[in-house]
């Protein structure tokens, strides 16, 4: 009855555009309220998207034109409509995955057939049901649907950056090897993030096709691009060529040295190493300590020279990799150095110290084991321990026996242990 009301008084009063804009709003107001109306009584606002972009293919498909409500004359009203009905969806009896799904299925038909969808909107629709994806792992369903992914596949040559981005996103969490041909034409984009986005994408495939094409990106302009090449290439078990990797351990920006690092420990080539150990010495703490993990990774004893000067670093993750690193390679440590770093102001240090110390049988160690019998660190205390009866020595068997009066209970249980398995 309104609407009939204030179309007439707009056809009567023609003169004032006005009339035209407020009929106009109150349609729209009305189209959301029946929407209200509708998933009251379903439970969802699914079923009714999937009418609308139903309706959406009605128009593209017809070359007359559908007669259809104001829905479909202002170009953002179908998808404004769409959103907000999934916005809206509240948990029913009904099967969240299958929801999620019809989800995703309804915003990809929006974004290919809706008349008028922006490239912004566009883009939106595609976040959302990357998004629903992620919450609800519809993954085997929806890569069944071969409309989706095609429809996915076809927005990566959209005009507009954002979507492109957004629908490789999408087809890396559906996991449809079918996207794959696709997502590797993509890491040649002319936008950095669409290409970034591909690349995480390709990722999640783990296939074989996509290593020379993320291996050439390790060259690229854009920063982000090559630490998300790199990312995507530590996802390969097999395959991953060396060479571009070591290249990326020069790399002038400091996640990227410290993804290379990583990458190169896991690729298991000792021809990394002289690059590796230059990283020992790197301004940033992280590519240190990725760059030590890495060597120790590798088992090459030619860099242990290299980690033995991190055994001073000044950061205190750096030193106990260092030590961690020596121990993988068996490589020597000097005694006054491990004796120093049991008295480091770092607690991971000294348990790591004295643990060592222990596993090496180093008789001048005990005495400060001794003392670490009462450091404030419980953990330290108890490696101080476990030291001490590791090392055939009547001076650590001296030890163990006060450490059975220790005011720490945890040190009198496994002082007795340790006397316990000493014959």
């Amino acid at each position: 009855m309104w609407l009939g009301l204030t179309s007439m008084i707009e056809r009567v009063f023609w003169i004032q555009p006005l009339n035209r804009v407020a009929n106009r709003q109150i349609a729209t107001s009305a189209e959301f309220l029946c929407d209200d109306w509708a998933v009251r009584r379903t439970g969802s606002g699914v079923p009714l998207a999937r009418c609308l972009a139903q309706v959406a293919e009605w128009i593209q498909a017809s070359p007359l034109g559908v007669p259809v409500a104001g829905m479909a004359e202002e170009r953002s009203l179908l998808v404004s409509r769409v959103s907000r009905l999934l916005d809206g969806v509240k948990p029913s009896t009904r099967s969240t995955r299958g929801l999620a799904v019809a989800a995703i299925a309804v915003l990809i038909a929006m974004i290919v057939v809706a008349p008028g969808v922006s490239g912004r909107s566009g883009s939106q629709l595609l976040r959302a049901a990357s998004v629903m994806s992620d919450k609800s792992s519809p993954m085997q369903i929806v890569s069944g649907d071969t409309g989706v992914v095609n429809a996915l596949i076809a927005r990566l040559g959209d005009e507009d950056a954002d979507v492109r981005r957004a629908a490789a996103h999408s087809l890396g969490q559906l996991k449809d090897s079918r996207a794959v041909p696709g997502l590797i034409g993509a890491l040649k984009d002319s936008d950095p993030k669409v290409r970034a986005s591909a690349a995480e994408a390709l990722a999640e495939f783990e296939d074989s096709r996509a290593i020379a094409p993320l291996a050439a990106l390790l060259n690229d302009a854009s920063t982000e691009v090559k630490q998300s090449a790199l990312e995507a290439l530590s996802h390969f078990d097999d395959g991953v060529p060396s060479s571009a990797v070591i290249r990326s351990l020069s790399d002038p920006d400091a996640e990227v040295r410290h993804k290379a690092a990583h990458l190169a420990g896991k690729l298991r080539d000792r021809s990394a190493t002289p690059a590796l150990a230059k990283l020992v010495g790197d301004p940033d703490s992280d590519v240190r300590q990725a760059a030590i993990e890495a060597i120790g990774e590798l088992k090459d004893p030619m860099a242990a020279s290299a980690v033995a000067l991190a055994l001073g670093d000044a950061d205190s993750d750096v030193r106990q990799q260092a030590m961690n690193t020596m121990e993988e390679l068996k490589a020597p440590i000097p005694e006054a150095t491990l004796i120093g770093l049991m008295r480091d102001p770092d607690p991971d240090v000294r348990q790591q110290a004295a643990h060592l110390a222990g596993e090496r049988s180093v008789i001048g160690a005990i005495p400060a084991l001794r003392r670490m019998l009462d450091d404030p660190n419980g953990d330290v205390r108890e490696s101080a321990v476990d030291a001490l009866g590791n090392i055939a020595d009547g001076a650590a068997l001296e030890a163990l026996r006060a450490a059975l009066t220790s005011k720490d209970a945890k040190v009198r249980r496994a002082a007795a242990e340790a006397l316990g398995d000493r014959r």
